[in-house]
């Protein structure tokens, strides 16, 4: 093989390598939180048959892994409908890939309940969102420099 042939291997290998390293996706667009929600619904459930929404303050992980519990365990309970839908009608972008580097921060669980019975459950961090889903989890990076999400629910704990 020529020369140029070794060169255009490497490149391709780098290329993949910052691809799997990153984390990149090439076919994940920025989407809002909203529309997670919404693309999460099955066909029983409707963002009109929102019951309620249940949070949960997280603790933190400290850089050397150990656990510090919350200052206020309390589960919250929104059944409001005003409040129920400015959590869920927000247009905080995140966008599904990417590496996520601040995993030790604090969190919130949101639980959403349906009429129906069903549920929902996020976990929101200042710098991604997860979704769980039945078999698995989906991770999604906040493109916001500000998420407007994660600070009103860290405002309905400072209450």
């Amino acid at each position: 093989m020529s020369k140029r042939k070794y060169v255009l291997i490497g490149i391709m290998l780098m290329v993949f390598f910052v691809i799997g390293y990153f984390n990149i996706s090439l076919t994940s667009l920025p989407t809002t939180f909203v529309n997670v929600f919404k693309d999460n619904l099955t066909n029983e459930e409707k963002f009109e048959q929102v019951n309620r929404i249940e949070i949960r303050q997280g603790g933190i992980v400290t850089e050397d892994f150990d656990y510090i519990a919350p200052e206020n365990d309390s589960v919250l309970t929104l059944d409001n409908e005003d409040e129920i839908y400015q959590i869920l009608n927000s247009d905080l972008r995140i966008y599904n890939g990417g590496r996520i580097e601040d995993n030790t921060n604090s969190v919130f669980y949101l639980f959403i309940r349906f009429e129906d019975g069903a549920e929902q459950q996020y976990k929101i961090a200042k710098e991604y969102i997860v979704v769980s889903l039945p078999n698995n989890y989906k991770k999604y990076k906040v493109l916001d420099d500000n998420n407007e999400l994660y600070d009103y629910l860290k405002s309905l704990y400072n209450e």
